[in-house]
């Protein structure tokens, strides 16, 4: 593998991360938002079932 290749992945390498944490930073608090909605539901549900 060559320095210019090498060069090349890597450059692609970054910009595929970029794109995932551009991604994860876009879905984050709706996901968050969700998570915390699912746990409080279940949350309440056990301390009924109790």
């Amino acid at each position: 593998m060559t320095a210019n290749t090498h060069e090349f992945v890597g450059t692609r390498i970054s910009g595929a991360l970029l794109a995932v944490l551009m991604v994860a930073r876009a879905w984050k608090p709706s996901t968050l938002q969700q998570w915390t909605d699912n746990y409080t539901a279940v949350s309440a549900r056990r301390l009924r079932h109790t």
